[in-house]
């Protein structure tokens, strides 16, 4: 049961639902067993950042940024992982380089633009509108 995939995507959600709950703790043990159990996989070690940054723990997080950075060279990273974790780590001017990339490379992941709460703060900035409206030229 513990190296269900089902369980990596349960432990995922669950860390998500945590992490913006407030619940850092939580998130960052869903998280890290999720990675315990199948390795270092992008999505639950980009999260993982995230919570470190939410944290204060901005040295765990770039460390976790810059496995991810490493990574990108030898594989597909989506930069939605760049832009979440500078956004997280160093604010939103350091991540709009990789908005641009998520536009470009038409993002799987860019849905989560319009979906996670924390990046409604971004909507008064003109860059993150515009990325808005070229992902959703109707709805924006």
């Amino acid at each position: 049961m513990r190296d269900d995939p089902h369980v990596l995507v349960a432990r995922y959600w669950r860390a998500i639902c945590h992490l913006y709950s407030g619940n850092l703790a939580a998130a960052a043990a869903d998280l890290d067993e999720a990675i315990a159990n199948f390795g270092r996989v992008t999505i639950p070690v980009g999260l993982r950042g995230i919570v470190h940054a939410f944290a204060g723990e901005t040295e765990q997080a770039r460390k976790i940024l810059a496995e991810i950075r490493s990574r990108a060279n030898v594989e597909y990273v989506d930069p939605y992982w760049f832009f979440t974790l500078y956004a997280a780590i160093d604010g939103f001017d350091a991540a709009v380089p990789y908005l641009e990339q998520m536009i470009e490379t038409r993002s799987v992941m860019a849905c989560y633009l319009r979906a996670v709460p924390r990046y409604r703060e971004y909507r008064s900035d003109p860059r993150f509108m515009s990325a808005l409206r070229t992902i959703w030229p109707d709805d924006f």
